[in-house]
């Protein structure tokens, strides 16, 4: 077996698949995934996590996205959301 070696550091990010899994199986919010999504958006307050039910409040929060990186994280945030989930967003700055 071959250990892992850590070269530099950074993050590594791991996808799945789960556009076959049943959707809204139960409204309840006790038995709703809750997901944390972090993401670039124009406006809002960095690093502020907030829960967003609607696609008016993620809006509100942090505006209309208009590049790339800002529509990726509203994606994430309405996948969660149309699927009966509970999404807690947080604003990431653009600047390091």
């Amino acid at each position: 077996m071959m250990t892992r070696t850590i070269q530099s550091p950074g993050f590594e990010t791991r996808e799945i698949d789960r556009s076959q899994y049943n959707r809204k199986i139960d409204n309840s919010l006790q038995n709703a995934p809750v997901c944390l999504v972090l993401g670039y958006a124009d406006k809002g307050d960095d690093y502020i996590p907030q829960w967003i039910n609607l696609r008016s409040t993620f809006f509100e929060s942090y505006g209309i996205p208009k590049t790339e990186k800002e529509r990726y994280f509203y994606n994430a945030a309405m996948e969660i959301v149309d699927a009966g989930g509970v999404c807690i967003a947080a604003k990431l700055p653009y600047q390091n």
